[in-house]
């Protein structure tokens, strides 16, 4: 999913586009998409295997056509007119929307609908548009002045069908929940799932991402006299991961992770597990470490594999103190003859380095 606050006619690259674009893989506007009219926010992107597109934010119509705060967009940018939810979303934005394998989508934010069925802030929606009424969260409790007023903001769907929601709320369908919950493919709240979060005057989740391990990966910031900011791991049943500490100096923003399993972090923090980087970072994730890595005994030699291109040359440097930048020292360079290629530390200094 991409997520986007745009919402008037701006210029992209020089050109007017209303709340919506694509960019080519260089970063140009894409000429072959026509300027679609959103007459509000674009909140949320989620692309389908067809490469239709499913839209939500804070519009009522798209080119001129009704539309209330969800539609769908064929693969060349115009409107999909089989998926037609009506009515729609009424009272309220959308904030997040996951597709579900069978095609139907949850939708997440601050509303609410009578088509055909009342439904507060979380619902699902068959693949036309059409409200599930099978799907039932019930009512969401809030707590006043505890982060964006009145909204769940995010959501993931985990491979078991159940779906864990993210926001400003104290409470789902009579359930104790602060801010996260995990819910049944019904909607109902899962019990076996109690989230330990820190808590404060104010709490606001910005990123939420399952991981194959069946843990959780939540960014959030709380106040308790002072401001926090906390990337968390949690447990399959909820509770803390306390092995995993990368403590950010400030702000994550935004937490994807890749194909290969890594984790890509970006946000206002200066440090991350105790480095010294800027704004955006890679994580290993909870992975395994692959099993053609090799470390030896660092008292005789220390070795590893270099993964690269092979006839490219490469600089191996090294260094005792990970947060000094200009303490990296030179240590050899190599042409890589395979890929990979297993490289010794000629010199490893008792492997301090």
């Amino acid at each position: 999913g991409v997520t986007g606050v745009q919402t008037c006619a701006l210029p992209i690259c020089g050109i007017s586009r209303h709340s919506f674009a694509r960019l080519r893989a260089d970063g140009s506007l894409d000429l072959d998409w026509p300027d679609i009219g959103f007459n509000g926010a674009v909140k949320f992107i989620e692309r389908q295997s067809d490469g239709s597109l499913l839209v939500v934010g804070d519009f009522t119509q798209v080119n001129g056509i009704p539309r209330n705060n969800v539609a769908r967009l064929n693969s060349n940018g115009s409107l999909n007119s089989s998926f037609n939810p009506g009515s729609g979303v009424t009272n309220g934005i959308i904030q997040a929307c996951v597709l579900q394998p069978d095609g139907k989508i949850i939708i997440a934010g601050s509303f609410a609908t009578n088509n055909p069925v009342l439904r507060q802030d979380i619902a699902r929606v068959d693949a036309n548009g059409i409200l599930d009424p099978s799907f039932n969260a019930g009512y969401i409790g809030y707590s006043l002045g505890f982060g964006e007023p009145h909204i769940v903001g995010r959501a993931a769907l985990q491979p078991d069908g159940k779906l864990l929601v993210a926001g400003n709320f104290s409470s789902i369908n009579g359930y104790s929940r602060l801010a996260l919950a995990r819910l049944n493919t019904n909607g109902t709240v899962d019990t076996a799932f109690v989230p330990s979060l820190q808590t404060g005057s104010y709490l606001d989740v910005a990123s939420l991402v399952f991981l194959p391990s069946g843990k959780v990966l939540i960014a959030y910031s709380y106040y308790s006299m002072t401001s926090y900011q906390i990337l968390a791991l949690l447990n399959s049943n909820g509770s803390s991961d306390a092995s995993f500490k990368p403590n950010p100096t400030s702000l994550v923003l935004a937490v994807v992770r890749q194909p290969d399993g890594k984790l890509l972090v970006g946000g206002v923090f200066i440090s991350l597990c105790g480095t010294n980087i800027n704004k955006i970072a890679r994580l290993n994730g909870d992975t395994s470490p692959p099993t053609d890595l090799q470390f030896m005994a660092p008292n005789v030699y220390f070795g590893t594999y270099l993964f690269g291109t092979v006839s490219n040359t490469y600089r191996v440097e090294w260094t005792a103190d990970f947060n000094t930048p200009s303490l990296w020292t030179p240590l050899f360079n190599l042409t890589l003859q395979t890929n990979p290629q297993f490289i010794l530390d000629p010199s490893p200094a008792g492997g301090q380095r």
